[in-house]
């Protein structure tokens, strides 16, 4: 049955990210059965091309440290490192407001509607502490219901402001692990603490993975939970299998070693456009940002088939080169491959000038994406710059003979 019936999501529990990831593509259906590495997920990437991964953490979370989830907190912290990953201290106010609405707000009147009518005609058939929860619903009206929208509309605003910060969040995926006579006490405040770094993920919309991270001094397991923006899923399995693959740990009870491979399937993604660039699209070149803007995720840096010929174009600014295929004494080109969002394609053709175009290169492997192109008549005037074998290397030589 439903809890609240418009934040609940099936979640899956797996013994480790690949079958995490296979279960969530069979869920979503045949359209997402390709391999991980080529999914794009709804939103974003994790991240952006040519920059570390940047991981919010926060400073003091208030773990239990006669458990020893402080020391484990900061392990995990270490793990980033050990990764090549950038920590970045974040806030949690605005995440902690939204999580209270969760339990304090009048979401509980939607838990109410779903069983109301049991409630009534067999009130003995609900645990107590569940009744009692569910119960203060009717001191909920409709305006308090339309108050709170507007309350986690704000919130939500301002939390979204994060992702301007940080790619993705590691928060403790529990702050303690009370005992049972500790819940008997107190089953509503120790619900509600467990909940403290993740109840808010269904309210903003957010994707989320937990994932084992150390056994602590205690004994106890230690888990930390990577929140992303909604749609993130793909990107989230793909990084989950990257931290089990450092983590290196024995998995679940009966401690089965983690496997080494990749996900091979991916959650429900968005299409992306597999595209080479040859010239002021590379990293560290002018028109790199048009890609980054537009989520881009960097695939490879290569080269193309033997067969073109790479040209510094006349009178364009930002400086630019001209890729032009021939039947004979062609070359291999340094290109970068990139996977751009489908829904991002229009916006990136509409800034492409004459006489450049998109149309199809072979890559070295044999492989053909759609990449940068120029039309014969625009090389009037150019120069062959085939021998420097890209447009980096040629523009590394001008500059240099610029300050000889």
């Amino acid at each position: 049955v439903p809890a609240c019936k418009s934040l609940d999501v099936v979640s899956v529990f797996a013994l480790d990210v690949r079958e995490a990831g296979a279960v969530m593509a069979a869920m979503a259906g045949p359209s997402s059965t390709a391999p991980l590495r080529h999914a794009q997920p709804k939103s974003a990437w994790l991240g952006q091309v040519g920059r570390a991964l940047r991981v919010g953490v926060i400073e003091d979370p208030g773990l239990d440290a006669e458990l020893g989830f402080d020391v484990a907190y900061r392990a995990a912290q270490a793990q980033l490192a050990a990764m090549g990953v950038t920590p970045v201290r974040v806030a949690m106010d605005d995440l902690s407001a939204v999580a209270h609405l969760l339990y304090e707000g009048p979401w509980v009147a939607e838990r109410h509607a779903v069983v109301a009518d049991l409630m009534t005609a067999q009130p003995e058939a609900l645990d107590p502490t569940v009744a009692r929860v569910i119960s203060a619903a009717t001191a909920f009206s409709a305006a308090d219901a339309f108050r709170a929208q507007y309350a986690l509309a704000e919130r939500a605003e301002r939390a979204a402001a994060l992702w301007h910060e940080v790619d993705v969040l590691m928060l403790p995926t529990a702050p303690t692990c009370p005992t049972l006579a500790q819940v008997a006490q107190d089953p509503i405040g120790h619900n509600s603490a467990l909940g403290r770094y993740t109840n808010f993920v269904n309210l903003l919309g957010w994707s989320a993975l937990a994932m084992p991270a150390s056994i602590s001094a205690s004994g106890l397991p230690f888990g930390v939970t990577f929140i992303a923006p909604g749609g993130c899923d793909a990107a989230l399995v793909d990084w989950g299998a990257r931290w089990q693959a450092q983590a290196a740990q024995a998995m679940g009870v009966a401690r089965v070693p983690a496997a080494a491979e990749a996900p091979c399937d991916a959650p429900a993604s968005a299409p992306s456009l597999r595209l080479a660039v040859v010239g002021a699209h590379l990293q560290g070149m002018p028109l790199h940002g048009q890609l980054t803007e537009r989520g881009c995720r960097w695939v490879a840096s290569t080269h193309t088939a033997p067969a073109y010929r790479l040209y510094a174009l006349a009178n364009t600014q930002p400086p630019k080169p001209g890729l032009l295929r021939l039947d004979e004494d062609g070359v291999a080109v340094a290109v970068e491959v990139y996977d751009m969002p489908m829904a991002e394609v229009g916006s990136f053709l509409a800034l492409i000038p004459h006489p450049l175009g998109l149309g199809q290169v072979e890559l070295a492997d044999g492989a053909w994406v759609h990449g940068f192109i120029c039309e014969p008549q625009g090389l009037s005037g150019a120069t062959d710059i085939s021998a420097w074998g890209g447009w980096r290397a040629y523009v590394a030589h001008q500059q240099e003979a610029a300050h000889a």
